[in-house]
């Protein structure tokens, strides 16, 4: 960890004397609209223009304009991006009916494509990286203390008062009381989403900070992913710890830690298959869940939803109902089984492979890179990492969504560009 922050820079405003860059203006407003209600939407064509949706429509001509001024290396994460788009409209086409198909496909397909966009035109850079925290960091702050408030006064306030403030219908609060505390909902459109949202900001609390007081609010913006009382959101801040301190004994010891680490993971996921009746997934579900009956809930979900996705495979269901018991509700609670079943495997595949292709072209540049640069560049690979994973029991949708896609595109332009550097220095 030596050199990942510095404690010759005692003042939170020294980070700020290098002013944003205006170039990074646009993406840190769409951070921003990542953090805000849904209650602030408008209903446009049967669209509902949620914060971030609106901005991105705003935002995308610029971006397409940056780029024709300043191309980027094409990469083969940039395919993988445009097949997800498309293939949100294009099954959408074959199981729904046009309007729906037009109106909610685009909707999918633009949100993906012009996150994915506007971190590829914007952000360049390891300082743009950094500078783009934390500048987000007082909003995060702000809503760390929501979820804590919320959580504590056992009262979820602030969606349902923009709802009354704005004439809006009551929210659907999905929180309950665990362990004394409510599980917050802050802003976002489920407890679930905040958790995993600030609980994966923890590497680049740790690597993208300048001092230690700036990494120690950090720090606890990521800790406030607690107040949603979450197994989910619980795990990805401990496989974020883990993976981080890993990284730092890897750098001290110079042991290939993480591959140690798959070594042993491979040997308990066929371990766990052999003695395990369920398969290692449904044990994870079923046994790494704060409430036993939840996990058991959730195996339902991957049985019923699963068996859609593998009798529909290529296009999915689309929008109509799953097959399931009656008393089963609606939420199909992972990320990668509602692309699966909705939108078919293919949809699914080419979402995976625009996350795991940026980290492997992060880890592909790692060892060119400066030691600071190299620590921005873990963090957003351990981020992602965490996300992926996350998305096995929770389904990722809205502003958390739009944040990873967008840091997806940033860091393919990052690795891209110091790639090309570090060409252009060896020819």
């Amino acid at each position: 960890m030596t050199g990942v922050l510095s404690l010759s820079k005692p003042s939170w405003h020294s980070s700020f004397k290098a002013r944003l860059p205006r170039r990074l203006v646009p993406a840190l407003i769409l951070v921003y609209a990542c953090l805000l209600p849904r209650e602030l939407s408008i209903e446009f064509a049967g669209a509902a223009l949620f914060p971030y949706r609106l901005t991105l429509f705003i935002l995308a001509p610029i971006a397409v304009a940056r780029l024709a001024a300043r191309p980027v290396q094409p990469s083969f994460v940039d395919y993988a991006a445009g097949l997800a788009s498309v293939w949100f409209i294009l099954s959408l086409f074959v199981t729904s009916s046009f309007v729906t198909a037009f109106v909610t496909g685009s909707s999918l397909a633009l949100d993906f494509g012009f996150a994915y966009l506007v971190g590829r035109a914007f952000i360049r850079s390891a300082n743009d990286l950094r500078l783009l925290f934390l500048y987000a960091l007082p909003g995060l702050a702000i809503v760390a203390l929501v979820l804590a408030f919320e959580s504590i006064s056992h009262n979820i306030f602030l969606r349902p008062f923009l709802a009354d403030v704005l004439g809006k219908p009551e929210p659907v609060i999905y929180s309950r009381i665990r362990w004394g505390l409510v599980r917050a909902v802050g802003p976002f459109p489920h407890p679930i989403l905040g958790g995993v949202f600030l609980a994966t900001m923890l590497p680049l609390a740790i690597f993208l900070t300048n001092n230690w007081r700036q990494c120690a609010i950090a720090v606890l913006v990521t800790l406030s992913s607690l107040f949603v009382v979450s197994s989910t959101a619980l795990l990805a801040l401990i496989l974020a710890a883990a993976l981080t301190g890993a990284y730092a004994v890897q750098r001290l010891t110079r042991v290939p830690v993480f591959l140690v680490i798959a070594f042993y993971l491979s040997l308990l996921y066929v371990a766990i298959g052999a003695l395990s009746e369920s398969g290692p997934l449904s044990f994870f579900i079923r046994y790494f869940t704060l409430d036993e009956g939840s996990g058991y809930y959730r195996t339902l979900i991957w049985q019923f939803a699963g068996a859609e996705a593998a009798a529909n495979p290529f296009f999915g269901i689309g929008l109509r109902d799953w097959a399931r018991p009656g008393w089963m509700g609606d939420s199909v609670d992972s990320y990668w089984l509602v692309l699966s079943m909705r939108y078919g495997i293919p949809s699914a595949l080419a979402s995976a492979v625009v996350m795991a292709g940026t980290i492997g072209l992060l880890a592909s540049t790692g060892k060119h890179r400066s030691s600071r640069d190299q620590h921005v560049a873990v963090a957003l690979a351990i981020l992602l990492f965490t996300v992926m994973f996350s998305g096995l029991s929770v389904h990722i949708w809205e502003g958390l969504h739009i944040w990873v896609i967008m840091l997806c595109g940033a860091s393919v332009t990052f690795a891209k560009e110091y790639r090309s550097a570090v060409a252009g220095d060896r020819a």
